[in-house]
């Protein structure tokens, strides 16, 4: 019955985990709903069935003017599946939302407003109360307007999205920076060690590789989150600064990180960072096997069979 759901809510960014836990915060939940949708059509009918469950929540947006119900009411599916949307509650259910984070100050509602305005297939219906001449710069800024707003106001998923929307690369970079550095999220140290070692990233867009950088924003994730010790040993080895990310590596396998075992049999291997050794690199490929790498599995077969 969840397939309902998918194809009935049709937000764009609600479906992945975080999204569904904030929508759950503001009384939306897909479970129940969909047990609700199918009570519906297995007592109607697919067609009767959705017609009813629409007609019952348009009676109940219009009596209780709440979210949730509005929320159905507003995005309704027809029984060939192409989208049909109620203007009239659609733009219920972001004046909803508009209002409680302009009077209430709600980062989870800034939030949801912006988002549901920028879904480019419904925000043709949104009301600016007003004459606009391009409503596409008007929705793109207001989307960027209450991001920023949830942002400051606490929202770690709203901070996300306002620095992939923002023009200014060189700004959205230093508040990635300060993010990492001041506020210890390791998820932004990780996105700049990406994309300096990648030379792009979906933040940023293209960039010019450094190594010098990806080890800073290595770094620091690692003092953040000593499970990515293999990640930083990783481009320590790979930049030749061979005793500390070999230590590194040794350290990380000792405690059982199967990637950091990796790290040591594959320098073995190559007789990089470390002197040619491939009954080592043997012993730390069963190493990573044991805990849990299937490519140590495949590599200590592969030396085995070669005789050693």
């Amino acid at each position: 019955m969840r397939i309902f759901l998918l194809l009935f809510l049709l937000i764009t960014y609600v479906f992945s985990a975080s999204y569904e836990e904030l929508m759950k915060k503001m009384g939306v939940d897909f479970d129940e709903i969909g047990a609700t949708i199918e009570k519906y059509t297995s007592e109607y009918g697919k067609e009767d069935g959705l017609k009813m469950f629409m007609s019952d929540s348009m009676e109940r947006c219009d009596k209780n003017n709440l979210f949730p119900d509005c929320l159905m009411a507003g995005f309704p599916l027809d029984i060939n599946g192409s989208k049909r949307y109620n203007a009239k509650y659609y733009n219920k259910v972001v004046k909803i939302l508009k209002n409680k984070c302009d009077d209430n100050d709600s980062a989870d509602d800034c939030f949801l407003f912006a988002m549901m305005v920028d879904d480019k297939p419904i925000n043709k219906n949104y009301d600016f109360g007003r004459e606009v001449k391009d409503k596409d710069a008007e929705i793109k800024s207001l989307v960027f307007k209450y991001v920023s707003k949830s942002c400051d106001l606490g929202n770690m998923l709203a901070c996300d999205n306002k620095i992939y929307l923002m023009e200014n690369k060189v700004l959205a970079e230093r508040i990635m920076h300060d993010y990492c550095f001041d506020k210890n999220i390791a998820s932004y140290c990780f996105d700049l060690g990406l994309h300096y070692e990648n030379g792009y990233s979906g933040y940023l867009g293209k960039g010019i590789k450094d190594i010098n950088k990806t080890i800073k924003y290595y770094r620091k994730l690692a003092q953040i989150d000593k499970k990515y010790l293999a990640t930083l040993a990783s481009v320590l080895i790979k930049d030749l600064q061979c005793k500390e990310g070999m230590e590194l590596a040794r350290s990380t396998c000792s405690n059982k990180d199967a990637y950091g075992c990796i790290l040591v049999a594959s320098s073995y291997e190559k007789g990089e960072c470390a002197r040619y050794n491939p009954k080592g690199a043997k012993e730390f490929f069963g190493l990573a096997c044991d805990y849990g790498e299937q490519v140590g599995c495949v590599r200590y077969k592969e030396l085995t069979q070669t005789g050693f």
